[in-house]
């Protein structure tokens, strides 16, 4: 998880391959599922194949680990962002929204309004901008962590600098 925000694909490589085996002999919780998801995302992240993704993901869905899977779904929509399918970022980045919020997660509350709002200005909506920004400063920040508050400044406009 560390390396992924890092955006080091080759460490988090390595550590997935021991996440999966250490998933392996723990067989009965949600380690071997979030083990396959993150594996699965590090593989779309470092070559936009996202064959194991959605296998993975409903894993994640029948282990009923809502945490790992807001982790993986955020990061998944980053990722689908990134590589222009805005309705897949969309869907996940709401469903990774209702999750954190029954945790009450602040961090992946948080990136799942980044990713909405990043997803409205792809398509140029202004009023979707406006609605997941407006919802992301109604937010108590205290409890998030400092990634997802730095990532949460990208929605801040710019000052307009006077010549």
């Amino acid at each position: 998880m560390i390396e992924f925000e890092r955006g080091d694909l080759d460490a988090m490589k390595t550590y997935c391959v021991a996440l999966l085996d250490l998933g392996e002999k723990l067989r009965d919780g949600s380690e071997l599922p979030f083990a396959r998801a993150i594996a699965a995302v590090c593989r779309y992240a470092r070559s936009d194949d996202a064959t194991d993704l959605a296998p993975a993901l409903d894993q994640l869905r029948t282990a009923d680990a809502k945490h790992r899977l807001a982790y993986t779904l955020t990061r998944s929509a980053l990722l689908d962002l990134e590589r222009g399918r805005i309705d897949l970022a969309v869907a996940r980045a709401k469903e990774a929204l209702g999750y954190a919020e029954v945790l009450q997660r602040m961090s992946e509350i948080m990136l799942a309004h980044v990713v909405l709002w990043r997803a409205c200005r792809a398509i140029d909506d202004a009023e979707g901008c406006h609605r997941w920004a407006t919802s992301l400063e109604r937010l108590d920040a205290t409890s998030a962590a400092k990634w997802a508050r730095n990532r949460a400044l990208e929605l801040r406009p710019t000052p307009t600098r006077v010549p």
